[in-house]
C-alpha cells in the first residue's frame, strides 16, 4: 500500500464536464490499493506534480488530466503488468482472428477446395482469442494486478 499525493484541482470546472476528474481521482485511489515499487510511485508523483500546478485552462486541463491517465495506465502496464477490468480480452478478440482465425479457415480451404470455408475459421479464432483473453484477465485479477475502473 503506497501513499500517493491527491489530485488538487486548482481549475473551475463545469459539472457537466468533470467526469475526467472523478475518473483520475479514482485510478488513484485504486493505485493506492496495489503494491507499487518506488520507482513507479515517483513516476506517478511527477505526473500529479505536473497536474497540481496547472495554471492555464480549464479545457487544457481536462485534456492534460486525460493524457496523464493514459500515462499512468501505461507505465502500470508496462512496469508492474497492472491492467484495466478485461485488458486481455479486449486484446486477444482481434489477436485470435488474426493468429488462428485466418490459418485455421485457409486450411480448411485448402483441405476442402471450397472458398465458403475461408469464414469459418473467424469465429473459431474469434472464440479461442475471447477464451484465452478471459483467462488471462483472470489470472491477472487472481494475482492483485487488475484494476476496476473504466478503461
Amino acid at each position: 500500500m503506497i501513499k500517493i499525493s491527491e489530485l488538487k484541482v486548482k481549475v473551475i470546472v463545469p459539472d457537466k464536464d468533470s467526469g475526467p476528474i472523478r475518473d483520475f481521482q479514482f485510478l488513484l485511489s485504486e493505485i493506492s490499493h496495489k503494491d507499487i515499487s518506488p520507482d513507479v510511485e515517483q513516476k506517478i508523483g511527477k505526473i500529479i506534480t505536473n497536474l497540481n500546478s496547472w495554471d492555464r485552462s480549464a479545457r487544457g486541463y481536462l485534456k492534460e488530466i486525460e493524457k496523464s491517465r493514459r500515462k499512468i495506465l501505461k507505465i502500470l502496464q508496462k512496469d508492474l503488468g497492472i491492467v484495466h477490468r478485461n485488458y486481455y480480452t479486449g486484446l486477444w478478440l482481434p489477436l485470435g482472428t488474426v493468429i488462428f482465425g485466418i490459418p485455421a479457415g485457409f486450411i480448411i480451404f485448402i483441405l476442402t477446395g471450397k472458398v465458403v470455408f475461408l469464414g469459418l475459421g473467424l469465429p473459431f479464432g474469434m472464440f479461442l482469442g475471447l477464451g484465452l483473453g478471459a483467462y488471462l484477465d483472470r489470472r491477472a485479477k487472481e494475482k492483485n494486478k487488475m484494476l476496476f475502473i473504466k478503461k
